[in-house]
């Protein structure tokens, strides 16, 4: 029988599982083949899709290694536009996770030269947004690189240069991931506070993370073993208040009333606040849990003791503010 050349070497249908013959195609994980995308391609799509889970043919460690040998050839490359493509990226919210970007803002600063670590550094406040971005990349540049001048400084600029309203924001709902917190970083960098609130929210950042009493959170930086003890100071609104000549009408505190540090109780730092700055200031103890405890003293009018967070409370606060 005559063989049919044709059907053997055809351009328009060759089946997957077969090179295009002249194709520059190579073959997929899971068998079949497919073309295979240039690294700056695949710097894009681990940014906006990221490596979690893997894939059906690859394991999510595989996957993770080959993106990690991908993004240091590009560093290695053109560290500069590596590290501008990470920021656009991260920047316009192109990703729905901002954990990809982190781990290769942190593999530039570890694998780039000199122009691109500091271009990196530079830009550590657009990557790392929030207080658990920056733990984050404080945990890769502690399992990468260590801590030299250049993250040290990158990080004692992410404090110095938020604006105090913001840093106490961090402060307060960032407080610890990945076993880091806001006193680790600070006593890591040693930022020099450029306003009298800044040295008030470093010192609050500091004297929390030294308190915390009921838990306490383990971790090694350098091989060292770091402990944090934490603890709540239920005055500690008031206090700070007061501290810096703030004029505040209502303080509103979420807890569960469990709390032990500090030098004075809530009740008396609110009547301290009073005489002193805003004469009807009140103050607002949302309970959290259902334990038989609150920090709202019963016989003060202008304490109010709220149970749980549903719609209404808003609005129950804010009249009894405004009364």
């Amino acid at each position: 029988m005559a063989i049919n050349y044709a059907r053997q070497f055809n351009r328009h249908i060759t089946p997957q599982s077969q090179p295009i013959p002249g194709s520059t195609q190579v073959r997929k994980s899971g068998g079949g083949f497919s073309w295979k995308v240039d690294d700056w391609t695949r710097l894009d799509r681990f940014h906006i899709l990221g490596a979690e889970g893997g894939t059906y043919y690859i394991t999510e460690q595989n996957l993770v290694k080959q993106n990690h040998e991908s993004i240091v050839r590009c560093i290695k490359v053109d560290g500069v536009r590596a590290v501008n493509r990470i920021v656009e990226i991260s920047d316009a919210g192109r990703a729905p996770k901002n954990d990809p970007a982190i781990f290769a803002l942190a593999l530039a600063v570890t694998h780039g030269d000199v122009q691109a670590k500091a271009h990196a550094f530079a830009n550590l406040n657009k990557v790392c947004r929030i207080g658990t971005h920056l733990f984050h990349f404080a945990e890769y540049v502690n399992n990468m690189r260590g801590w030299g001048r250049g993250p040290r400084n990158a990080v004692g600029d992410w404090y110095v240069y938020r604006d105090a309203d913001d840093l106490t924001h961090q402060a307060v709902k960032y407080q610890q991931r990945e076993g880091w917190s806001h006193s680790d970083l600070l006593r890591l960098a040693h930022p020099k506070a450029p306003s009298a609130q800044h040295e008030s929210v470093f010192r609050w950042m500091l004297a929390g993370a030294d308190s915390l009493g009921e838990r306490e959170v383990k971790r090694k930086v350098r091989g060292e073993d770091r402990v944090a003890k934490y603890g709540a100071v239920g005055a500690l609104p008031m206090v700070w208040a007061a501290r810096n000549k703030l004029n505040v009408s209502a303080f509103i505190t979420y807890t569960d009333s469990e709390t032990w540090a500090g030098n004075i109780h809530p009740a008396k730092a609110l009547r301290q606040c009073r005489d002193e700055f805003v004469g009807d200031a009140k103050a607002v103890v949302v309970g959290m849990t259902s334990n038989g405890f609150t920090l709202a003293d019963p016989n003060e009018r202008g304490m109010l003791d709220v149970v749980g967070f549903d719609t209404t409370v808003p609005a129950v606060i804010a009249d009894f503010v405004r009364e």
